[in-house]
C-alpha cells in the first residue's frame, strides 16, 4: 500500500515522499502533527508525552534565558505567547492528561 502511493504521488503528482516519516500502522501507534490517538473504549485525539516534553523544554529554556529579567514582562512578553499559542494550536485535544 505505501508503495503504492509513493509511486503515485512521486510520480504523477511529482511530490517527494519522505522515507524516514511515512508509515502503514495503526493511528495510535503514529503522530501526525503533534496529535495521537487513544486505544480505550472510544478513540480520542490526545497530546503525546513526546510533544509535551518538547513544551516542556521549550518553557524551561525561556525561563533559564530570563534570568535577571523583570519576571512580569517575560511572562507577558515571552512566556504568556508560548501557552496562548500552544494551548490554542492542541485545543482540539478530547484528554484532560498527557500520555
Amino acid at each position: 500500500m505505501l508503495e503504492s502511493l509513493s509511486r503515485f504521488l512521486e510520480g504523477v503528482m511529482k511530490l517527494k515522499v519522505n522515507r524516514a516519516k511515512s508509515a502503514v500502522d495503526r493511528p495510535v501507534n503514529r503522530v501526525f502533527l503533534g496529535y495521537s490517538f487513544t486505544t480505550h473504549h472510544q478513540t480520542k485525539i490526545r497530546v503525546p508525552e513526546k510533544t509535551c516534553q518538547k513544551m516542556r523544554t521549550k518553557v524551561k529554556e525561556g525561563f533559564r534565558a530570563a534570568r535577571g529579567q523583570n519576571v512580569e514582562r517575560f511572562i507577558r512578553e515571552t512566556f504568556n505567547p508560548l501557552l496562548r499559542g500552544w494551548m490554542n494550536y492542541f485545543r482540539l485535544s478530547e484528554t484532560h492528561g498527557f500520555a
